[in-house]
């Protein structure tokens, strides 16, 4: 052990002498000396470009997840699979259960649909999401990422569309990508159809329904910018027909990936 010491000394020293060896050459060896420089700089370099990139992928990957999580629930609670039961009944019994479970920040019960949206200048087909306003808060970044209204005034059935004295609507918040590509802003209205509509002596007729632009949203994803738009949980389960019924519950917790 004493002798094993004293030699890793003279080793460092060793070391340290082959190094500068090569990094420090003589007149005669000056070209050597720049192959040097130029092979650890290159590495340095090289080095310097993996890690940037890593950087910048690792920042790139937090910041969709952020939006991904922020704009959907952790935890959706729904019915059993391959049940016949499309719906479940409200319950305030299950949801104080959810959220008596240890981990669990927020729960709030939605309603999903997919309907048509028409604007005096354009159609399209989105989804449609009907949520407590009072309660989506706490599963989601929807009144974060609100650049024009409030989530809250989903809570009220009385809105009056731009240049209308008369008339008593239902709000809808759109994404921004989606109120640019109808030409829609906040205090028009559009009209809501659904191709689930009532059957007449004529023939099926689709269900449509008014409603008032009553804030816009942005969460950084196209996707659900363009194609996504939020109501009162009331008015979805007016307008789906479902009663006291709901499609299930948002969760979430306070870390997913210990959910």
């Amino acid at each position: 052990m004493a002798n094993g010491g004293k030699h890793r000394p003279l080793a460092r020293v060793f070391e340290l002498t082959l190094a500068l060896r090569y990094l420090k050459a003589r007149r005669k060896q000056a070209f050597i000396s720049v192959i040097t420089v130029i092979s650890v700089g290159g590495i340095a370099v090289g080095v310097a470009a993996l890690i940037i990139v890593l950087a910048v992928m690792t920042g790139f990957e937090q910041d969709l997840r952020q939006k991904i999580l922020g704009i959907r629930a952790h935890i959706l609670v729904t019915r059993q699979p391959f049940s016949d039961v499309q719906h479940i009944l409200l319950s305030k019994e299950v949801m104080e259960k959810i959220r008596r479970v240890k981990g669990v920040t927020g729960v709030s019960p939605f309603v999903f649909g997919q309907v048509m949206i028409r604007s005096p200048y354009r159609t399209q087909g989105i989804a449609v999401r009907g949520v407590d306003p009072k309660l989506e808060a706490s599963v989601s970044d929807l009144q974060k990422n609100m650049v024009e209204g409030r989530l809250i005034s989903l809570t009220r059935r009385d809105f009056k569309p731009e240049g209308e004295e008369e008339g008593r609507y239902d709000g809808i918040i759109v994404g921004q990508e989606m109120a640019s590509n109808l030409g829609i802003y906040v205090g028009d209205k559009v009209a809501l159809i659904s191709p689930f509509g009532r059957n007449l002596p004529t023939g099926p007729v689709p269900k449509l329904r008014s409603m008032v632009v009553a804030g816009i949203f942005k969460s950084g994803m196209y996707e659900f910018d363009s194609s996504l738009a939020y109501i009162s949980l009331a008015a979805a389960q007016d307008f789906f027909d479902m009663g006291d019924k709901i499609n299930g519950y948002e969760v979430r917790t306070e870390n997913i990936f210990k959910a």
